[in-house]
């Protein structure tokens, strides 16, 4: 009798649970991402109608199959909604089909409209054949990102810089500035040190991706607002994003120069503005000078021309009628293994237009190089690692010209790239609580609190 009863609580036990399994996930519900590590993602993709569902199994619940893998078609298509694709200004005698543009496109076929609206924007590669139910490759997805962010003209602060993939040497030096985009903006990363490039992409991770688009476009730089700190009330200064973008067969340019307005003095605000807009046109300028005699190179030796790219994005640190603090990238590729980034701060002040140098911080009698070299120096003894040894192209101490930048309650020190640490550490930066330094800082720039 024992043996029975058990059984019998057994059953009873099973059907019970299953009863309460049905009460909570209802016909509807996504049965398939409850316990899946993208879930969140993949509720944000569908509540924001950037993705839809796969159908439903054979009890009538919703599937979404995370690991499903993500084709050249649902890509488009998920990129159209997430970006708003357009026709933008371009005018066309008619409407454009997606065979105008790719051989193996039904007009029919329901993702028709997505690829042409891509095409129009140059989003996927020049070539006559889409393949559309192609799975879509880790790579192709980061060009079309890229693309997407260029078509829509947004700009995002961050460092054009090469990331550090063991599998680097396996991606095209074409698309290495696609791969450092995605990475620098944690759009995209790889695991356990690869990027994996060839590597399908299921839907779980396209949806993660889109939701990290999502988060890049809330940093984006657009007219009429400022990079970094929000404007307090009462303030009328205003920083504006100037953008100059050109696309050409062997260069691309996307210029973001920063435009003030709002200056009591209107000589000032003109000089500024044309000294930010004439140092990004003689970047691009200067790198253009060398592309032609780069191109017949090139081609004289019968060797791939990769085409120069120019960037230039900025990041606003400190806005005040009289101060302002910030930076400007400026980014080139010519063709090397990877591309090169130059940062310059910008310490201003408003009233005369005049720049700050660190000196001018401090009170003459104050040894400010002594207690900021004893700062970053502590940092650096915490992590020897990051950094060169001390030598010809270690940590020697501050220079007279010393870059930084002005927070609220910081003044951050930082070095260009392979100054004092390999490339792969970026600008090394050492933020200074503005409190360790006010025994020197002059009237306007001391911390009371």
């Amino acid at each position: 009798m024992s043996k029975i009863l058990t059984v019998m609580l057994g059953i009873l036990f099973v059907l019970t649970s299953s009863s309460a399994a049905s009460a909570r996930l209802q016909p509807g519900d996504f049965t398939d991402i409850q316990e899946h590590w993208g879930k969140t993602a993949i509720n944000e993709a569908l509540a924001q109608g950037w993705m839809q569902g796969m159908g439903a199994n054979s009890q009538g619940y919703h599937i979404f199959a995370p690991q499903g893998t993500v084709t050249r078609a649902q890509a488009a298509a998920v990129l159209v909604r997430m970006f708003d694709l357009d026709y933008g200004d371009k005018q066309f005698f008619k409407q454009p089909l997606a065979s105008d543009y790719y051989q193996d496109v039904d007009n029919q076929s329901w993702y028709a409209e997505a690829v042409a609206l891509c095409a129009v924007n140059s989003i996927f590669e020049d070539s006559p054949h889409f393949y559309p139910q192609r799975d879509i490759t880790r790579l192709e997805m980061a060009k079309a990102i890229q693309n997407c962010f260029t078509a829509k003209k947004i700009s995002v602060p961050m460092i054009m810089m090469l990331p550090v993939y063991d599998d680097m040497d396996s991606i095209p030096p074409a698309d290495v500035n696609a791969v450092a985009f995605v990475t620098n903006t944690d759009i995209m990363k790889g695991d356990n040190g690869y990027f994996r490039p060839q590597d399908t992409m299921t839907r779980a991770e396209l949806a993660q991706v889109l939701v990290n688009c999502s988060k890049a476009i809330k940093l984006q730089l657009p007219d009429g607002n400022l990079s970094g700190n929000d404007q307090e009330a009462g303030k009328t200064v205003s920083i504006n994003t100037r953008t100059i973008q050109n696309q050409s067969e062997n260069m691309k340019t996307s210029l973001m120069v920063p435009a003030i307005s709002g200056l009591e003095d209107q000589e000032v605000e003109s000089a500024l503005n044309d000294r930010w807009l004439g140092e990004a046109q003689e970047f691009a300028e200067g790198l253009a000078a060398g592309l032609e005699a780069y191109v017949e190179d090139r081609e004289n030796a019968g060797a791939p021309v990769f085409p120069y790219e120019v960037m230039t994005s900025y990041q606003v640190m400190t806005l005040e009628d009289s101060f302002l603090s910030m930076y400007i990238d400026y980014y080139q590729y010519t063709g090397g293994a990877h591309g090169m980034t130059e940062r310059i701060a910008y310490n201003i002040d408003l009233t005369t237009g005049a720049d700050i140098a660190l000196a001018d911080l401090f009170t003459t009698d104050y040894k400010y190089k002594e207690a900021i070299n004893q700062f970053i120096q502590k940092e650096i003894t915490n992590r020897p690692g990051d950094f060169f040894p001390s030598g010809d192209m270690g940590f020697n101490g501050i220079s007279d010209e010393q870059p930084f930048y002005l927070t609220d309650s910081k003044l951050v020190i930082y070095f260009s790239l392979y100054e004092i640490a390999p490339y792969a550490a970026g600008f090394p930066e050492f933020e200074i609580p503005l409190s360790y330094l006010n025994g020197g800082l002059k009237a306007p720039f001391i911390i009371t609190a």
